[in-house]
């Protein structure tokens, strides 16, 4: 992706953008009454989950239990943060609580911070795939 090339303001691109963010805009008006949309990070993970569907209602303890089939942390050793936008973060840390009560809104963050020390997910474990043990087969054998 770092060789190619971008051309800023060209008639392709700007098609391509419009096309990209067409929808922006309306991208919540037909979702179901009383529904979050709201994307997740993890601290040891790179990927990013967008959109993901959450009821207002929603307790934080059943948000954990829900996020722990998305990343596989265990709902014990989550941390969960409600990013509103700028600076302004919230620590969930009442597991009774809805997402309602922290002013989650369509398009914020929750942001899971893993507390296991041994963590699969720690220090790349899930997505760094120089840490597999690669299979190697002589040419003799391959040949076969």
């Amino acid at each position: 992706a770092e060789d190619f090339p971008i051309k800023r303001g060209s008639v392709e691109m700007d098609a391509l953008r419009e096309f990209v963010c067409a929808r922006d805009a309306s991208r919540y008006d037909h979702q179901a009454q009383g529904t979050l949309r709201l994307d997740v990070t993890h601290s040891n993970l790179l990927q990013r989950w967008h959109d993901i569907v959450f009821d207002q209602d929603m307790s934080v303890g059943k948000v954990k239990e829900k996020l722990y089939r998305h990343g596989g942390t265990p709902v014990q050793h989550q941390e969960l943060y409600l990013r509103r936008g700028g600076s302004d973060t919230i620590f969930m840390m009442d597991d009774n609580r809805p997402l309602r009560y922290f002013g989650a809104k369509n398009g914020m963050e929750i942001h899971i911070k893993d507390l296991d020390p041994h963590s699969i997910s720690l220090h790349g474990g899930l997505e760094d795939v120089s840490q597999v043990e690669k299979y190697e087969m002589d040419d003799d054998t391959y040949d076969k």
